[in-house]
């Protein structure tokens, strides 16, 4: 399993997030990511990727985002979280669009 802790900092405009680690370096086969809040200042709402990609059975949680890697190819995956905090959505990719950019998966 890979893990990826996520940040958000509010105090900032516009908010700013941070992925750790990243890029996610994920080996062949089968690998189910796990994407947790580093801080309750936020939840989750929604993962997308910015191209066709192995990613299957994508979970979201208030707390924590989870998607299954069919991992058979070598290829590198933008992906993008949208949270919310206070009643608002942020977007991890700039200009708030729910496309694929900004951090990385890494298919060995």
């Amino acid at each position: 399993m890979a893990y990826v802790t996520v940040t958000l900092d509010t105090s900032v405009s516009p908010p700013k997030f941070t992925f750790k680690p990243d890029p996610v370096d994920i080996n062949p086969g089968t690998e189910t990511i796990h994407w947790t809040r580093a801080s309750a200042n936020f939840t989750f709402a929604a993962l997308a990727i910015d191209h066709p990609n192995p990613f299957s059975n994508v979970i979201v949680h208030d707390d924590e985002l989870t998607a299954y890697d069919d991992n058979h190819l070598v290829a590198h995956h933008n992906y993008n979280v949208l949270v919310k905090a206070n009643g608002t959505y942020y977007s991890s990719k700039e200009g708030h669009i729910l496309t694929g950019g900004g951090p990385t998966i890494r298919n060995n």
